[in-house]
C-alpha cells in the first residue's frame, strides 16, 4: 500500500471516529420526573447516553443570577456512576430554606471518562402553606343585625404551575340563632388561585337583630386542586356586642291626689326594653317596657308616690330611670323632674229648703262640700 493511500485511510479513520464520538456526546441526556417541585420534595434524576460504568457528575445550580446562591451547601456536586446501558439514576433534595423558593434551576450531567455533557432545568412549583383570618371589619351589634367582612389571606410558595385553592367555613359550635347558612359564595373571590405569594378573599357574614350577643369561632378550610390535595385551615371569630343604652327624656307629672306618669326615653327604637323607675331615691316604683319608639310609660298610683314628693309642687331631678346591665344590653341611668300640680276645688252647695224668717241656720242649709280637699263646713 502506498504511502499516499495510507494516509488518506487513516484521515477518514479519525474523520470518522470524530463523528462517532461527536454524535455520542449528543446522546447524553439528564432529566428530572417533574419540571416543578414544591420546597421539602425530591426531585429523582435519571441520564442516559454515558460510556458504561464512568463516574457522572452531577450539578444542581440557581439558572439566574448566582449560581450557588444564599444556600451553597445545597449545591456542592456528587457523583453517580452509569450502568452497563450508560444510565444512572439518583435524586436532589429540594430546600426548604435559603433561596430556592420560586428559582429556576440548572442541572447538568458530565461523564468524567467519555467528557459527555447533558444539561435540564426545573423549578419548585407553587404551593399551598396556609390559611389566616383577620378580625371581623364592622362592630356588629345586638337587636341590630347587619354584615361585617374578614380578609382570608391564603400564602402560596413557589413560582411553578398556578394552584386553585376552594375556600368553606363553619362555625365550630354550630351556627348562631339569626346568623345566615354559611356557604362557599359569601366568599367575594373563590376559588383562590396563586397568582403571588399572599392571595386575599374577602368572607362576609350576617347576622340578625336577634343574634345573641357572644364570640362565635369558626373555621375557614382551603382544599386545593392538587392530584393528592393540600388541607389548610385558619380560625375566625365573629364577635356581637352588648347594645350601648341611654336613657333620656326622664320626667313626670301628675295632679295631688291622684296618680302620676313617669316617662323615660331610649336611645335604642327596641320595644320590650325594660325600664325601672324610682322617686326622690326610694326603692322601685314599678318598672315599664319600652314601645317600638323606645319610650316607657308607667303609671304610679297616689299611694305609691312618697310622702316627700306628693304634695304639689315641682321637684328637680327627683325621677330616676334606669336599665340594668343584661346578657344583651349595657346598663344605662337618667334622671328627671317631677311636677305635681294642684287639684281643682269644686263646691258644692244644694239648694237648702226654705225655713221661717228668723229662724237660725244649722247644718241643714250649711251643707256645702268640696271636692279635692277636706270637706268645708260654715256657720252663720
Amino acid at each position: 500500500m502506498s504511502k499516499k493511500i495510507f494516509t488518506q485511510i487513516a484521515l477518514i479513520l479519525v474523520l470518522f471516529l470524530s463523528l462517532a464520538s461527536f454524535n455520542v456526546k449528543g446522546q447524553a441526556t439528564v432529566r428530572t420526573d417533574l419540571d416543578d417541585y414544591p420546597p421539602g420534595a425530591t426531585a429523582i434524576i435519571t441520564g442516559s447516553g454515558f460510556q458504561p460504568g464512568e463516574i457522572v457528575e452531577l450539578h444542581v445550580e440557581h439558572a439566574e443570577g448566582d449560581p450557588l446562591g444564599i444556600d451553597p451547601q445545597y449545591h456542592t456536586p456528587w457523583y453517580d456512576t452509569a450502568d452497563a446501558t450508560g444510565n444512572f439514576t439518583t435524586s436532589w433534595y429540594v430546600p426548604t430554606d435559603g433561596d430556592a423558593l420560586g428559582a429556576t434551576f440548572l442541572l447538568t450531567a458530565d461523564g468524567k471518562i467519555s467528557g459527555r455533557h447533558a444539561e435540564w432545568t426545573f423549578t419548585d412549583a407553587a404551593n399551598f402553606k396556609t390559611i389566616s383570618v383577620a378580625p371581623q371589619s364592622t362592630n356588629l351589634i345586638y337587636g341590630a343585625g347587619g354584615s361585617t367582612n374578614s380578609i382570608v389571606t391564603v400564602g402560596f410558595t413557589g413560582s411553578g404551575a398556578s394552584v386553585d385553592v376552594t375556600l368553606s367555613y363553619a362555625f365550630d359550635l354550630g351556627t348562631p340563632s339569626g346568623v345566615t347558612t354559611p356557604n362557599n359564595s359569601h366568599f367575594i373571590t373563590n376559588p383562590v388561585s396563586s397568582t403571588g405569594s399572599v392571595i386575599n378573599s374577602t368572607l362576609s357574614i350576617t347576622s340578625g337583630n336577634t343574634t345573641p350577643v357572644g364570640s362565635y369561632i369558626y373555621t375557614v378550610t382551603g382544599v386545593d386542586n392538587q392530584s393528592s390535595p393540600t388541607t389548610k385551615t385558619g380560625k375566625g371569630t365573629l364577635v356581637i356586642n352588648k347594645a350601648s343604652t341611654s336613657i333620656s327624656a326622664v320626667s313626670g307629672s301628675g295632679i295631688y291626689g291622684g296618680s302620676v306618669t313617669l316617662t323615660a326615653t331610649s336611645n335604642l327604637n327596641v320595644a320590650g326594653l325594660p325600664i325601672t323607675f324610682s322617686l326622690d331615691g326610694s326603692p322601685s316604683v314599678g318598672s315599664a317596657n319600652t314601645n317600638a319608639s323606645g319610650v316607657a310609660t308607667l303609671i304610679v298610683p297616689f299611694a305609691s308616690i312618697p310622702n316627700s314628693v306628693r304634695n304639689a309642687g315641682a321637684y328637680i331631678n327627683k325621677v330616676s330611670a334606669s336599665i340594668a346591665n343584661t346578657s344583651n344590653y349595657t346598663a344605662a341611668n337618667g334622671i328627671g323632674n317631677l311636677t305635681i300640680n294642684k287639684a281643682d276645688q269644686i263646691i258644692t252647695w244644694s239648694n237648702p229648703a226654705d225655713i221661717t224668717y228668723g229662724t237660725l241656720l244649722s247644718g241643714t242649709q250649711l251643707n256645702a262640700t268640696v271636692a279635692g280637699s277636706a270637706t268645708a263646713g260654715a256657720t252663720a
